[in-house]
């Protein structure tokens, strides 16, 4: 049998209780726990007790009603993420990109436009073979 302290999220002294299961559980696994009512409630491993604790412990030990599998749910969040950080970098490379096509046009009408066009670009030759010294 493994034991365990909980933190719930409706409890303000949920700590002080302990809660055991079968097989071990991972800390910050979310698993559903008998609250002070008996009533299910969602809680978090917040660590792992040793037995002699547990069972001196001033109040009963009671098992897990129910471990959550969140693996769907946390790939969902990380896809998610990972979508807004692309878009981000598209928004941000789109943005780049319209620029640079204006800088091009005032460069054909302005000459004074056309000298710093020159020096970014430049400046652009000397960032790739900077990447190219250093293996990239």
């Amino acid at each position: 049998m493994f034991y365990y302290k909980v933190r719930m999220y409706d409890e303000e002294f949920a700590c002080s209780r302990i809660f055991s299961n079968e097989k071990p559980v991972e800390k910050e696994s979310v698993v559903v726990v008998p609250d002070s009512y008996g009533e299910p409630s969602t809680a978090v491993v917040a660590e792992k007790v040793e037995e002699y604790i547990a069972l001196s412990s001033d109040f009963d030990v009671e098992p897990f009603i129910c471990i959550v599998d969140m693996k769907a749910y946390k790939a969902r969040m990380n896809a998610k993420n990972k979508r807004a950080m692309v878009i981000k970098k598209m928004q941000d490379k789109m943005g780049e990109v319209k620029l640079i096509e204006t800088f091009k046009k005032y460069a054909e009408k302005d000459d004074g436009m056309r000298t710093l066009f020159k020096e970014y670009q430049s400046t652009l030759q000397e960032d790739t073979s900077f990447d190219e010294e250093n293996g990239e």
